[in-house]
C-alpha cells in the first residue's frame, strides 16, 4: 500500500506535515485529526484546536449548571 497524501481541509493546500495520527497545514498552522478526514466531508471536519473550543464551551455550561 503507498503513502496517502492529504490536503487541508480548510485552505485546500497540498503542503501539509504529517505527524502520525493527525496533519499540520503549513499554511493556516491548523491540525485536524486523520480519522476525521476519512470520516468526514471536507465541510464538516473540525480542526483539533475547534474542538477544545467546543468541548471547553460545552464544559463551562456544565459547571454554570451545577
Amino acid at each position: 500500500m503507498g503513502k496517502e497524501y492529504y490536503t487541508c481541509p480548510r485552505c485546500n493546500r497540498k503542503l501539509v506535515i504529517d505527524l502520525g495520527d493527525i496533519i499540520e497545514c503549513s499554511h493556516c498552522h491548523e491540525e485536524f485529526s486523520k480519522k476525521d478526514i476519512e470520516r468526514f466531508e471536507k465541510d464538516q471536519i473540525l480542526s483539533l484546536s475547534e474542538k477544545k473550543d467546543f468541548i471547553r464551551i460545552f464544559s463551562e455550561d456544565i459547571e454554570d449548571a451545577r
